[in-house]
């Protein structure tokens, strides 16, 4: 059964070790767990720890040992943030177990040290509970697992570069990190991605090199290809965008920085030396024609000369020196790539309905060293899975047909895209396509009204169509969300955003199958 607590405890830990095997319940008591002293809530989902307010006393820990919990964490005190942070607030708050653990509840919490080491593979933490972010004030430690934040943020307050370390594919956030930063740091490292498996993993280092003015950058990262582009370099006339990072300023920043961005997990094709590079563009850019490379060429701000560090295939990054942000709307980055040749010249590659599967046809020119195709599957155009495996020729100079058949398509739009092996390991990814075997998706946004801190969004459609309508300031912090079924053609989407600074917003509809953007201007209208 669950240990609880009450308020009139106060509950102190000497022993080197303590085991608690169903989980622990803290009614207001204040637990000191000291220098030393470890103490385990074992038990997997059923290992969880709650805090909690008993009349005029709320629950606490004291953490100078290690905090090692299984199941969820969850704080649903009226005060507090769980941990008191007292000298030498060296304490650790470990993650493990068998089992995703859930955190959230009715307040955040302030970490003084955490570490995620979950045992399986693909195992998870998930921020739950909307509008409560997670804080680390000394180190977070990405061990193994997947820290997904929602719309939420993991917000690490420590600026030294290590306050987040450890990260790999196998432990990373998926969603938004927040890192207060401070000049003359290098690097801060921005281990996001789009998804929980290790080809979701997307990694950014910036050098905040003399920005000022600002107190913290939040990270994120959404999967873009995009093509064709004409954007001129030098020599190089990049023709792709790799990847879409998302790093937002708290403001608008004085000074420059140093960007990294790193190749592994994109879907485009082999780099060429010197022929790619981190290109930038404003938030609310969404063509490929937006990206720039500013600031342009060779030196410092710039590139790295031909053969430097952040310029040859070799390099797991692409590097751009004294960036700056100019707003805090130039916030987007990428990889600019002018592609090398593809071991496999891929003629087309389609997707037709029939007789409710989907059947999946390409066609090679030629191949050199192909091992095999992998056909991947998504719904969200973001993260994919494995359909089959398909046998490749090896070494060809004529056309070759393949085809696979998806038995169990998915409703609405499916997307499909090739993964290319070769018999060395080497692998590349071919551009995403889709088909729709159902319903197509008509909502559009009719108008948009705000008085005072009410924003009524009209949205036209068909009945029992899903959406998510998200509001974004200027620096793409979310302001207000919704998530529901439209019930008649015409719809009156009524969100609460609080009472916002005149100026310039983002509204976003979208499902699995469509996305619609719109900028507005809100807060004008006060009475």
């Amino acid at each position: 059964m669950t240990k609880s607590y009450k308020y009139f405890i106060l509950f102190l830990i000497l022993l080197p070790a303590v085991l608690f095997s169903q989980g622990i319940t803290n009614n207001g008591a204040t637990i000191t767990i000291q220098t030393g002293a470890y103490v385990h809530v074992d038990g997997d989902a059923n290992g969880s720890y709650l805090n909690q307010t008993s009349g005029a006393f709320t629950g606490s820990v004291d953490l100078n040992g290690t905090l090692e919990v299984e199941g969820n964490w969850t704080n649903n005190a009226t005060a507090g943030t769980v941990l008191i942070n007292t000298a030498p607030a060296n304490g650790l708050v470990l993650l493990t177990g068998n089992t995703a653990t859930n955190m959230g509840g009715a307040r955040t919490t302030n970490f003084e040290n955490l570490q995620i080491n979950k045992v399986g593979a693909g195992l998870a933490v998930n921020l739950n509970s909307a509008g409560i972010d997670e804080t680390t004030l000394g180190t977070l430690t990405l061990t193994n697992g997947v820290f997904t934040t929602n719309a939420n943020y993991m917000i690490a307050t420590n600026t030294a570069s290590a306050a987040v370390t450890a990260y790999s594919a196998n432990s990373f956030i998926n969603g938004n990190l927040r890192r207060n930063v401070t000049s003359g740091v290098t690097p801060y490292g921005f281990p996001v991605g789009n998804g929980i498996t290790t080809t979701n993993y997307h990694l950014a280092e910036m050098t905040n090199n003399t920005l000022t003015g600002l107190t913290y950058v939040n990270g994120s990262f959404s999967t873009v290809t995009q093509s064709p582009m004409t954007l001129t370099e030098l020599t190089t006339t990049y023709t792709q965008a790799e990847g879409r990072w998302l790093l937002t300023p708290d403001a608008s920043p004085a000074g420059s920085f140093d960007m990294q961005l790193y190749k592994m997990n994109l879907p485009g094709a082999p780099y060429i030396n010197n022929q790619f590079a981190v290109v930038q563009r404003d938030l609310a850019d969404n063509l490929v024609t937006d990206w720039d490379c500013i600031p342009c060429g060779i030196g410092n701000p710039g590139l790295n000369a031909n053969g430097g560090i952040g310029r040859m295939a070799a390099d797991a990054f692409a590097l751009r020196k004294g960036m700056t942000f100019t707003t805090a709307l130039r916030v987007q980055f990428a990889i600019g790539t002018l592609p090398g040749p593809l071991p496999v010249e891929l003629l087309s590659f389609t997707a037709n309905c029939q007789n409710n599967q989907v059947k999946l046809d390409w066609f090679t020119a030629s191949e050199e060293n192909n091992d095999y195709f992998t056909v991947e599957k998504s719904s969200d155009a973001n993260n994919f899975i494995p359909l089959t495996i398909v046998n490749g020729a090896g070494n060809s100079n004529t056309t070759i047909h393949y085809s696979a058949i998806d038995h169990n398509p998915g409703s609405g739009i499916n997307y499909y895209r090739l993964k290319q092996t070769d018999y060395n390991g080497v692998f590349t990814y071919s551009d995403v396509i889709s088909t729709n075997c159902g319903h197509d998706v008509t909502f559009e946004i009719v108008n948009i009204i705000n008085i005072n801190n009410t924003l009524n969004v009209y949205i036209s459609g068909a009945e029992g169509e899903e959406y998510q309508l998200n509001v974004y300031d200027d620096n793409g912090r979310l302001i207000s969300n919704k998530n529901d079924h439209l019930y008649g053609s015409m719809n009156e989407v009524t969100l609460n955003i609080g009472d916002v600074s005149p100026g310039i917003y983002m509204i976003s509809l979208s499902n699995t199958q469509k996305h619609l953007t719109k900028k507005v201007v809100l807060g004008m209208h006060q009475y």
